[in-house]
């Protein structure tokens, strides 16, 4: 089969669908059958995914029509009518391969439209080697930003406010670092402001049009301050109930006007190690919601997704202990797999929904930690991470029943970068 370009469609931004015209060139029945059965799939689409159906093109031939056809109705965005339906390997487990090449993946200059898609930056290659690297991820294709930004890093947390991302902290080549970043979708300023102490590994959301950043590591300390940024200055949150204990490499993400914090790494004594409970905060005060779901864990990557989060993955409870994993022995990436725990890589996918989580049965990328996940359009993309002692530099979609990995070039293998989309 010939290469072919690949258009991903704005609801689902990783489904694939072949043109009319391709279809009509071809000689075969059966091939023009599968087609046919495919060009009907993508007139029941919505309009912007019937748009990027009319911009595919491919040699047309069943298999890839009957490929096509398969993860196009996977999406749900049309029915399963006709003879030409088919599946491609691992669909049936709730996972599915795409190879494709694309003609927008290479680098390119600022992008005063790139605030519009998902932005990738920094991260460590597990080899030695920080990461200051920008890409952005349209929906369709990775492109690298040429420009100049943040020095490498890796552990660091990035969220959208007022249009623009704000990139805080993280671990440098010199140390933990404590400097604010903003990008407004064609180029990285550093923000004069004082903040937070210098740390890697914590967690930052947006709600109520600030930025609320919680925990982290501070050498050989873990932290259990909130502090919020409104694009101006950086305040403290005085809390007086009950806070999260210390953690660094938990997960937080916005839910329901809330922000929700799951798992991470503790310190060493009662309770240490992985974590595996569930806290809100609604801006003022902090509350414990559940300590039923996933196992405990550190490392996991969180986004939403339509009226849920999505978690996936992470480092688990190190064999031999009691309270759940690993004991927190001080900062610097590449403790353990990908900087925290010593338990095993995990490979499961999660559901919050605003009162309870519930563990989804679809097959997807490897066990791995450290990886980076944003929600984009109709879908969540997921990018790298630690799989055993190696980065990777893989890319999946979610799209609310299957996981897909469509195989495009990217960013280098990298684990601990940070992602985030407006």
């Amino acid at each position: 089969m010939k290469n072919k370009t690949v258009g991903i469609g704005a609801q689902l931004a990783a489904f694939l669908c072949v043109s009319l015209a391709a279809c009509d060139s071809s000689n075969d029945s059966t091939a023009a059958d599968a087609c046919a059965n495919l060009t009907q799939c993508c007139a029941e689409a919505a309009p912007a995914d019937r748009a990027s159906c009319s911009a595919v093109t491919t040699e047309g031939d069943e298999a890839a029509c009957s490929a096509e056809l398969a993860l196009y109705q996977g999406s749900k965005l049309c029915g399963s009518s006709g003879s030409g339906s088919g599946s491609t390997s691992g669909s049936s487990s709730g996972s599915a391969m795409v190879s494709a090449t694309t003609g927008s993946s290479g680098a390119t200059g600022p992008d005063s439209g790139a605030a519009n898609g998902v932005v990738l930056f920094g991260g460590d290659d597990l080899e030695g080697t920080l990461l200051s690297d920008t890409w952005r991820w349209s929906g369709t294709a990775w492109s690298q930003m040429l420009v100049m930004g943040p020095p490498a890093r890796d552990s660091s947390v990035m969220a959208p406010l007022g249009g623009k991302l704000i990139l805080f902290g993280g671990s440098g080549d010199s140390g933990l670092l404590g400097d604010t970043w903003s990008w407004d979708g064609a180029l990285w300023t550093q923000l004069g402001v004082a903040g937070p102490p210098a740390r890697d590994a914590a967690v930052m959301a947006p709600l109520g049009g600030k930025l609320v950043l919680f925990g982290g590591s501070e050498e050989s300390d873990l932290l259990a301050d909130t502090w919020t940024f409104d694009g101006v200055a950086w305040k403290p949150v005085t809390v007086t109930g009950p806070t999260p204990p210390a953690r660094a490499w938990s997960v937080m993400a916005p839910l329901d006007g809330k922000l929700v914090l799951f798992g991470g790494l503790g310190s060493g004594g009662g309770g240490g190690g992985e974590l595996g409970d569930t806290w809100t905060f609604d801006g003022a005060d902090w509350t414990k919601v559940a300590t039923t779901g996933p196992s405990a864990r550190s490392q996991s990557a969180m986004a939403p997704f339509g009226s849920e989060l999505l978690l996936f993955g992470g480092v688990g409870a190190g064999s031999g202990s009691d309270a759940g994993g690993s004991v927190y022995t001080g900062s610097g990436s590449g403790s353990g797999s990908g900087g925290g725990g010593g338990g095993d890589q995990l490979g499961d996918t999660w559901g919050w929904s605003g009162a309870a989580w519930s563990l989804v049965g679809a097959a997807g990328p490897s066990a791995r930690d450290s990886s980076v996940m944003a929600a984009t359009g109709g879908a969540v993309v997921l990018f790298g991470g630690a799989v055993g002692d190696s980065a990777v530099g893989d890319t999946w979609i979610w799209n609310g029943s299957l996981w897909m990995q469509p195989s495009i070039p990217g960013p280098s293998a990298r684990y601990s970068a940070v992602m985030a989309g407006p």
